[in-house]
């Protein structure tokens, strides 16, 4: 019997408390506020991916022959890099330049615009493709052949195309950076883009070292087309759902052979050391 006058008289104070508060609008805000939930972890921001893609089917000078699928490679490679964004990367900027679009491929168009992504980090990725003529000088040095291109003699050409060293200027920075030539004689022994980029981080695919290839039938140049399968996820060789730039490397290496029946062979440079790094993430069973 003692036991309830004493309870009484401890919670009778606490009681009243709560009652004075139940009137008080700051008590009530306060009552109606959510449980605050502990700040969830976040996961660390994807990396960006710049792409920049030239492609020319016609040039100023009648004496070079037109390529038949040069735009529509170019038109597809930036597509499959778009499906990028929000997966692979944060975000994907892309530059397509070909004979439709507003900015001309012309020599001074292509290496002033490969100056807009100075501020790329050392985790992005600048993807540059390239598909059009390419040419070699008495040297075996290779040039990438842009629209205006000027002459027939080496000597001029090499004055109007676009040389390695412009490229490394242009790129030069901490991103990584993967080149896609799909260009006659770009796998040349004496590569001239290759040379340039010595010192710049750069893996450099091409689609080999005689007269680049197109199909009719596949609507693409062989090797810009074993480049769009890889990237699909055929090139995905563990399941893994992602193409590392190995990955895609060993396939283009086989696909281009079997597409083009043995007259193309795809050769790949590295400037500095060969590390893997992804270039797309991909469905599960897309390589199936």
């Amino acid at each position: 019997m003692t036991l309830r006058p004493i309870l009484l008289r401890w919670h009778f104070p606490v009681l009243l408390l709560l009652i004075g508060l139940a009137g008080d609008p700051a008590w009530a805000d306060f009552a109606r506020k959510p449980k605050e939930e502990p700040a969830a972890q976040q996961s660390p921001s994807l990396p960006n991916l710049w792409v920049f893609a030239i492609g020319i089917n016609r040039y100023q000078d009648h004496n070079l022959p037109a390529n038949k699928y040069a735009v529509a490679d170019a038109e597809a490679i930036v597509a499959v890099f778009q499906k990028q964004q929000g997966k692979l990367f944060k975000e994907v900027h892309t530059v397509l330049i070909t004979d439709h679009s507003a900015v001309p491929p012309t020599r001074r168009q292509i290496l002033e615009t490969l100056t807009y992504p100075k501020g790329a980090g050392p985790n992005e990725l600048i993807v540059v493709f390239f598909a059009g003529h390419g040419e070699v000088d008495e040297r075996g040095r290779f040039y990438l052949l842009p629209t205006d291109v000027a002459g027939s003699e080496i000597g001029t050409v090499r004055a109007t195309a676009i040389y390695g060293n412009e490229l490394a200027r242009n790129l030069d920075g901490p991103a990584q950076k993967l080149l896609l030539l799909d260009a006659a004689f770009s796998g040349s022994p004496s590569n001239g883009v290759l040379q340039g980029l010595q010192g710049v981080n750069a893996v450099v695919l091409t689609s080999g070292e005689g007269v680049a290839t197109e199909s009719g039938d596949l609507g693409h140049g062989h090797f810009t087309l074993a480049v769009l399968e890889g990237l699909s996820g055929k090139a995905d060789a563990n399941g893994d759902k992602s193409v590392s730039i190995k990955e895609l490397d060993a396939y283009v290496s086989q696909r281009v052979p079997e597409v083009s029946k043995g007259r193309q062979r795809p050769v790949t440079y590295v400037s500095g050391q060969y590390v893997d790094f992804p270039v797309a993430s991909v469905e599960s069973g897309a390589n199936r």
